[in-house]
Protein backbone atom coordinates (compact mmCIF):
# COMPACT_ATOMS: atom_id res chain seq x y z
CA UNK A 1 0.00 0.00 0.00
CA UNK A 2 2.97 3.19 1.06
CA UNK A 3 5.29 1.81 -1.51
CA UNK A 4 3.30 1.13 -4.42
CA UNK A 5 -0.76 1.93 -4.56
CA UNK A 6 -0.65 5.04 -2.48
CA UNK A 7 2.04 7.19 -4.48
CA UNK A 8 0.75 5.88 -8.01
CA UNK A 9 -2.86 6.87 -6.57
CA UNK A 10 -1.89 10.48 -4.94
CA UNK A 11 0.65 13.19 -4.67
CA UNK A 12 2.82 12.16 -1.76
CA UNK A 13 6.33 11.10 -1.49
CA UNK A 14 7.00 8.08 0.62
CA UNK A 15 10.03 7.67 3.10
CA UNK A 16 10.04 4.32 5.07
CA UNK A 17 12.20 4.25 8.54
CA UNK A 18 12.69 0.21 8.83
CA UNK A 19 15.05 -1.48 10.81
CA UNK A 20 19.12 -0.89 10.02
CA UNK A 21 20.87 -4.29 9.78
CA UNK A 22 23.82 -2.64 11.10
CA UNK A 23 24.63 0.09 13.48
CA UNK A 24 26.57 1.94 10.77
CA UNK A 25 24.15 1.72 7.91
CA UNK A 26 21.93 4.53 7.35
CA UNK A 27 22.04 4.48 3.48
CA UNK A 28 18.71 4.99 1.65
CA UNK A 29 17.50 2.50 -0.98
CA UNK A 30 14.81 2.48 -3.15
CA UNK A 31 11.67 0.10 -2.77
CA UNK A 32 9.26 0.38 -5.48
CA UNK A 33 8.02 4.08 -5.45
CA UNK A 34 9.32 4.14 -2.00
CA UNK A 35 12.84 5.58 0.03
CA UNK A 36 13.62 3.21 2.74
CA UNK A 37 15.76 5.01 5.55
CA UNK A 38 17.20 2.03 7.51
CA UNK A 39 17.57 4.40 11.23
CA UNK A 40 15.42 1.89 13.50
CA UNK A 41 17.83 0.55 15.46
CA UNK A 42 17.12 -3.47 16.23
CA UNK A 43 15.92 -3.57 19.83
CA UNK A 44 17.29 -7.40 20.22
CA UNK A 45 21.06 -6.36 20.42
CA UNK A 46 20.93 -6.07 24.11
CA UNK A 47 23.62 -3.07 24.05
CA UNK A 48 23.97 0.68 25.88
CA UNK A 49 25.00 2.47 22.59
CA UNK A 50 21.16 1.33 21.37
CA UNK A 51 19.78 4.48 23.49
CA UNK A 52 21.98 6.21 21.31
CA UNK A 53 21.06 5.25 18.09
CA UNK A 54 17.20 5.72 19.15
CA UNK A 55 18.03 9.21 20.01
CA UNK A 56 20.03 9.62 16.90
CA UNK A 57 17.32 8.01 14.85
CA UNK A 58 14.75 10.46 16.66
CA UNK A 59 17.01 13.68 15.62
CA UNK A 60 17.26 12.25 11.82
CA UNK A 61 13.23 12.10 11.70
CA UNK A 62 12.53 15.70 13.39
CA UNK A 63 15.62 17.41 10.97
CA UNK A 64 13.68 15.78 7.76
CA UNK A 65 10.50 16.63 8.76
CA UNK A 66 11.37 20.06 9.63
CA UNK A 67 13.12 20.31 6.09
CA UNK A 68 9.74 18.90 4.69
CA UNK A 69 7.95 21.89 6.91
CA UNK A 70 10.32 24.80 4.98
CA UNK A 71 9.71 23.50 1.78
CA UNK A 72 5.69 24.37 2.68
CA UNK A 73 5.29 20.02 2.71
CA UNK A 74 3.11 18.32 4.90
CA UNK A 75 4.03 15.69 7.05
CA UNK A 76 1.83 12.37 7.90
CA UNK A 77 3.03 10.14 10.83
CA UNK A 78 2.05 6.68 10.27
CA UNK A 79 2.75 4.22 12.53
CA UNK A 80 2.54 0.32 12.18
CA UNK A 81 1.60 -1.55 14.81
CA UNK A 82 3.93 -0.80 17.42
CA UNK A 83 3.12 1.33 20.28
CA UNK A 84 6.57 2.69 21.61
CA UNK A 85 6.73 4.25 18.02
CA UNK A 86 3.76 5.73 18.10
CA UNK A 87 4.81 7.90 21.53
CA UNK A 88 8.06 8.39 19.64
CA UNK A 89 5.59 9.79 16.61
CA UNK A 90 3.37 11.71 19.08
CA UNK A 91 6.79 13.75 20.11
CA UNK A 92 7.86 14.55 16.35
CA UNK A 93 4.18 16.13 15.29
CA UNK A 94 3.27 19.11 15.42
CA UNK A 95 -0.02 20.76 14.92
CA UNK A 96 -0.17 21.17 11.36
CA UNK A 97 0.81 17.02 11.18
CA UNK A 98 -1.23 14.49 11.21
CA UNK A 99 -0.46 11.15 12.71
CA UNK A 100 -2.10 8.10 11.84
CA UNK A 101 -1.84 4.50 13.86
CA UNK A 102 -2.64 1.60 11.93
CA UNK A 103 -3.43 -1.56 14.66
CA UNK A 104 -2.86 -5.28 13.45
CA UNK A 105 -2.26 -7.17 16.50
CA UNK A 106 -3.76 -6.65 20.18
CA UNK A 107 -0.76 -6.18 21.83
CA UNK A 108 -2.46 -4.74 25.06
CA UNK A 109 -3.99 -7.85 25.47
CA UNK A 110 -2.02 -10.85 25.30
CA UNK A 111 1.26 -11.54 27.46
CA UNK A 112 1.82 -10.71 31.00
CA UNK A 113 -0.12 -8.72 33.03
CA UNK A 114 2.68 -6.04 33.46
CA UNK A 115 3.41 -6.69 29.31
CA UNK A 116 -0.26 -5.63 28.69
CA UNK A 117 0.04 -2.79 31.29
CA UNK A 118 2.68 -1.05 29.39
CA UNK A 119 0.96 -1.25 25.67
CA UNK A 120 -1.88 -0.02 27.08
CA UNK A 121 -0.14 2.96 28.75
CA UNK A 122 1.66 3.38 25.37
CA UNK A 123 -1.19 3.71 23.55
CA UNK A 124 -3.26 6.20 25.76
CA UNK A 125 -0.12 8.42 25.63
CA UNK A 126 0.25 8.04 21.87
CA UNK A 127 -3.65 8.08 21.29
CA UNK A 128 -3.89 11.16 22.00
CA UNK A 129 -2.28 12.31 19.28
CA UNK A 130 -4.28 10.48 17.07
CA UNK A 131 -5.89 11.84 13.95
CA UNK A 132 -6.62 8.48 12.32
CA UNK A 133 -6.98 5.02 12.75
CA UNK A 134 -6.91 2.03 10.68
CA UNK A 135 -7.19 -1.67 11.54
CA UNK A 136 -7.05 -4.61 9.64
CA UNK A 137 -10.85 -6.38 10.21
CA UNK A 138 -14.01 -4.48 11.46
CA UNK A 139 -13.44 -6.23 15.04
CA UNK A 140 -9.76 -4.96 15.13
CA UNK A 141 -11.07 -1.70 14.64
CA UNK A 142 -13.14 -2.12 17.25
CA UNK A 143 -10.60 -3.16 19.45
CA UNK A 144 -8.11 -0.11 18.85
CA UNK A 145 -11.07 2.55 19.05
CA UNK A 146 -11.35 2.24 22.51
CA UNK A 147 -7.55 3.97 23.18
CA UNK A 148 -8.37 6.45 19.91
CA UNK A 149 -11.24 8.63 20.83
CA UNK A 150 -10.23 11.85 19.55
CA UNK A 151 -9.66 10.04 16.35
CA UNK A 152 -11.58 11.78 13.19
CA UNK A 153 -11.06 8.80 11.02
CA UNK A 154 -11.15 4.96 11.54
CA UNK A 155 -11.31 3.00 9.01
CA UNK A 156 -10.65 -0.82 7.76
CA UNK A 157 -7.95 -2.15 5.69
CA UNK A 158 -7.25 -5.47 5.30
CA UNK A 159 -3.90 -7.23 4.65
CA UNK A 160 -3.37 -7.65 1.31
CA UNK A 161 -0.89 -9.30 -1.06
CA UNK A 162 -0.47 -7.64 -5.23
CA UNK A 163 2.11 -10.42 -5.83
CA UNK A 164 2.46 -10.51 -9.73
CA UNK A 165 1.47 -13.66 -11.38
CA UNK A 166 4.45 -15.59 -12.54
CA UNK A 167 5.61 -18.97 -14.18
CA UNK A 168 9.41 -18.75 -14.27
CA UNK A 169 11.60 -20.08 -12.03
CA UNK A 170 8.77 -23.00 -10.82
CA UNK A 171 10.35 -25.47 -8.44
CA UNK A 172 10.06 -28.81 -9.70
CA UNK A 173 7.09 -29.53 -7.80
CA UNK A 174 5.32 -31.44 -11.35
CA UNK A 175 2.73 -34.24 -10.77
CA UNK A 176 0.17 -36.05 -12.52
CA UNK A 177 -2.57 -34.07 -13.85
CA UNK A 178 -5.06 -36.53 -11.73
CA UNK A 179 -4.39 -35.43 -8.33
CA UNK A 180 -6.01 -32.14 -6.95
CA UNK A 181 -3.29 -30.12 -5.60
CA UNK A 182 -3.06 -28.26 -2.45
CA UNK A 183 -0.97 -25.55 -1.28
CA UNK A 184 0.24 -24.14 2.83
CA UNK A 185 2.35 -21.64 2.94
CA UNK A 186 3.08 -19.46 5.71
CA UNK A 187 4.49 -19.83 8.98
CA UNK A 188 5.03 -23.24 10.11
CA UNK A 189 5.65 -22.79 14.17
CA UNK A 190 3.43 -23.81 16.68
CA UNK A 191 0.97 -22.19 17.48
CA UNK A 192 -0.49 -22.34 13.35
CA UNK A 193 -0.85 -25.92 14.79
CA UNK A 194 -0.53 -27.82 11.53
CA UNK A 195 -0.23 -31.17 12.59
CA UNK A 196 -4.37 -30.95 13.08
CA UNK A 197 -4.04 -29.72 9.27
CA UNK A 198 -1.98 -32.70 8.27
CA UNK A 199 -4.09 -35.39 10.73
CA UNK A 200 -6.72 -34.03 8.32
CA UNK A 201 -4.62 -34.57 5.15
CA UNK A 202 -3.75 -37.63 6.15
CA UNK A 203 -7.27 -39.06 7.13
CA UNK A 204 -8.61 -37.74 3.52
CA UNK A 205 -5.33 -39.75 1.69
CA UNK A 206 -6.14 -42.67 4.25
CA UNK A 207 -9.82 -42.41 2.51
CA UNK A 208 -7.96 -42.99 -1.45
CA UNK A 209 -8.11 -39.04 -2.03
CA UNK A 210 -6.15 -37.97 -4.79
CA UNK A 211 -4.52 -35.53 -4.02
CA UNK A 212 -0.83 -34.18 -2.96
CA UNK A 213 0.02 -31.66 -0.78
CA UNK A 214 2.81 -29.00 -0.26
CA UNK A 215 3.68 -27.50 3.02
CA UNK A 216 5.87 -24.07 2.16
CA UNK A 217 7.50 -21.61 4.27
CA UNK A 218 8.61 -24.01 7.40
CA UNK A 219 12.40 -24.75 9.28
CA UNK A 220 14.08 -27.64 9.38
CA UNK A 221 13.04 -28.21 12.83
CA UNK A 222 9.70 -27.01 12.81
CA UNK A 223 8.92 -29.39 9.47
CA UNK A 224 10.94 -32.63 12.11
CA UNK A 225 8.42 -32.01 14.37
CA UNK A 226 5.15 -32.40 12.01
CA UNK A 227 6.90 -35.55 10.41
CA UNK A 228 5.79 -37.16 13.89
CA UNK A 229 2.43 -36.71 12.89
CA UNK A 230 0.99 -40.16 12.25
CA UNK A 231 0.92 -41.02 8.48
CA UNK A 232 3.00 -38.07 7.47
CA UNK A 233 6.21 -39.81 6.62
CA UNK A 234 4.66 -42.66 5.29
CA UNK A 235 2.84 -40.54 2.37
CA UNK A 236 5.79 -38.26 2.32
CA UNK A 237 7.70 -40.86 0.57
CA UNK A 238 5.49 -41.49 -2.27
CA UNK A 239 5.41 -37.81 -2.84
CA UNK A 240 1.94 -37.01 -1.44
CA UNK A 241 3.05 -34.87 0.90
CA UNK A 242 6.24 -32.24 0.16
CA UNK A 243 7.64 -30.16 2.71
CA UNK A 244 9.64 -27.09 0.96
CA UNK A 245 11.72 -25.17 3.45
CA UNK A 246 11.37 -21.06 3.63
CA UNK A 247 11.64 -19.52 -0.15
CA UNK A 248 12.07 -15.94 -0.85
CA UNK A 249 8.92 -13.91 -1.15
CA UNK A 250 9.38 -13.28 -5.14
CA UNK A 251 9.25 -17.35 -5.87
CA UNK A 252 5.44 -17.31 -4.03
CA UNK A 253 4.12 -16.74 -7.43
CA UNK A 254 5.64 -19.35 -8.82
CA UNK A 255 4.63 -21.64 -6.46
CA UNK A 256 1.05 -21.13 -6.33
CA UNK A 257 0.77 -21.38 -10.04
CA UNK A 258 1.44 -25.17 -9.65
CA UNK A 259 -1.59 -25.46 -7.43
CA UNK A 260 -5.43 -25.83 -7.35
CA UNK A 261 -6.45 -24.91 -3.47
CA UNK A 262 -5.21 -23.14 -0.98
CA UNK A 263 -5.04 -24.11 2.43
CA UNK A 264 -6.22 -21.30 4.77
CA UNK A 265 -6.66 -23.10 8.14
CA UNK A 266 -5.89 -21.12 11.74
CA UNK A 267 -7.02 -22.41 14.71
CA UNK A 268 -10.45 -20.29 16.28
CA UNK A 269 -8.56 -18.68 18.93
CA UNK A 270 -9.13 -14.77 19.88
CA UNK A 271 -6.20 -13.57 18.71
CA UNK A 272 -7.08 -15.18 15.20
CA UNK A 273 -10.55 -14.02 15.23
CA UNK A 274 -9.65 -10.49 14.18
CA UNK A 275 -6.71 -11.21 12.10
CA UNK A 276 -6.76 -10.26 8.29
CA UNK A 277 -5.76 -13.65 6.24
CA UNK A 278 -3.08 -12.53 3.98
CA UNK A 279 -2.43 -15.50 2.78
CA UNK A 280 -6.15 -16.02 1.62
CA UNK A 281 -5.66 -13.17 -0.34
CA UNK A 282 -2.56 -14.34 -1.84
CA UNK A 283 -4.10 -17.85 -2.74
CA UNK A 284 -7.38 -15.91 -4.67
CA UNK A 285 -5.50 -13.28 -6.34
CA UNK A 286 -3.26 -16.51 -7.82
CA UNK A 287 -6.82 -17.80 -8.50
CA UNK A 288 -6.90 -20.95 -6.39
CA UNK A 289 -9.79 -22.05 -4.69
CA UNK A 290 -9.92 -21.77 -1.16
CA UNK A 291 -10.07 -24.28 1.96
CA UNK A 292 -10.05 -22.21 5.17
CA UNK A 293 -11.54 -22.41 8.78
CA UNK A 294 -14.33 -19.79 9.68
CA UNK A 295 -12.64 -19.27 13.17
CA UNK A 296 -11.50 -16.08 11.76
CA UNK A 297 -14.65 -13.01 11.52
CA UNK A 298 -13.35 -11.41 7.96
CA UNK A 299 -12.15 -14.81 6.47
CA UNK A 300 -15.47 -16.00 6.47
CA UNK A 301 -16.97 -12.78 5.25
CA UNK A 302 -14.50 -12.85 2.34
CA UNK A 303 -15.22 -16.29 1.64
CA UNK A 304 -19.09 -16.43 1.67
CA UNK A 305 -18.94 -13.57 -0.30
CA UNK A 306 -16.43 -14.66 -2.74
CA UNK A 307 -17.88 -18.08 -3.23
CA UNK A 308 -14.17 -18.87 -3.58
CA UNK A 309 -13.78 -21.86 -1.86
CA UNK A 310 -14.95 -24.24 1.50
CA UNK A 311 -15.09 -23.67 5.10
CA UNK A 312 -14.72 -25.52 7.95
CA UNK A 313 -14.17 -25.67 11.13
CA UNK A 314 -9.89 -26.10 12.34
CA UNK A 315 -10.97 -30.11 13.27
CA UNK A 316 -9.05 -32.73 12.02
CA UNK A 317 -11.96 -34.80 10.51
CA UNK A 318 -13.98 -32.09 9.51
CA UNK A 319 -10.88 -30.56 7.38
CA UNK A 320 -10.52 -34.61 6.22
CA UNK A 321 -13.95 -34.57 5.05
CA UNK A 322 -13.52 -31.33 3.20
CA UNK A 323 -10.78 -32.09 1.39
CA UNK A 324 -12.34 -35.55 0.46
CA UNK A 325 -15.32 -33.73 -0.68
CA UNK A 326 -13.23 -31.47 -3.14
CA UNK A 327 -11.20 -33.67 -4.66
CA UNK A 328 -14.58 -35.71 -5.61
CA UNK A 329 -16.06 -32.48 -7.27
CA UNK A 330 -13.85 -30.97 -9.96
CA UNK A 331 -15.86 -29.06 -11.58
CA UNK A 332 -16.42 -26.70 -8.01
CA UNK A 333 -12.86 -26.63 -8.12
CA UNK A 334 -13.04 -24.60 -11.54
CA UNK A 335 -16.10 -22.52 -10.34
CA UNK A 336 -14.14 -21.98 -7.41
CA UNK A 337 -11.27 -20.42 -9.08
CA UNK A 338 -13.32 -18.50 -11.34
CA UNK A 339 -14.74 -16.60 -8.16
CA UNK A 340 -11.62 -16.25 -6.26
CA UNK A 341 -10.34 -14.09 -9.55
CA UNK A 342 -13.34 -12.03 -9.67
CA UNK A 343 -14.08 -11.10 -6.25
CA UNK A 344 -9.59 -10.62 -5.56
CA UNK A 345 -9.61 -8.13 -8.62
CA UNK A 346 -12.73 -6.20 -7.50
CA UNK A 347 -12.12 -6.37 -3.67
CA UNK A 348 -8.38 -7.44 -2.39
CA UNK A 349 -6.00 -5.14 -3.79
CA UNK A 350 -4.95 -2.19 -2.36
CA UNK A 351 -5.27 -0.10 -5.01
CA UNK A 352 -9.07 -0.43 -4.27
CA UNK A 353 -8.91 0.81 -1.04
CA UNK A 354 -6.36 3.74 -1.88
CA UNK A 355 -8.93 6.44 -1.40
CA UNK A 356 -9.86 5.25 1.91
CA UNK A 357 -6.35 5.50 2.82
CA UNK A 358 -5.71 9.46 1.26
CA UNK A 359 -9.12 9.86 3.18
CA UNK A 360 -7.23 8.73 6.62
CA UNK A 361 -3.73 10.71 5.73
CA UNK A 362 -5.94 13.76 4.24
CA UNK A 363 -3.95 13.99 1.10
CA UNK A 364 -4.98 15.11 -2.79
Amino acid sequence: MLAQALPRGANVRVLLLVLADRPDDGRPMRYHEAVCLPWIPSLNQREARNILRIVSAFIRVRRLSAKVRLRNGRCVFFVRNTPWLLVIARLLTRKEDRLVYQSSFPHESTGHWLRRWLYQTLLRMGGRRVNAVLAVSPLGLSRASRFFGHASERTVIPLLADLPPSRQGEPDMTSSQKLLRFVYVGTHRARRQLDVVLEGVVRALDDGASAEFMFVGGLTTEIGELRKVGGVDRWERIGRIKFIKEIPRPQIPSVLTVADVGLSLVPATEINREMSPTKLAEYMGAGLAVLASDGVDLQKEIVRKSGAGVLVEFEAKEIGDAITSLVQCPDRIVEFKQHALEYSEKHLRYENYVPAFKQALEVE
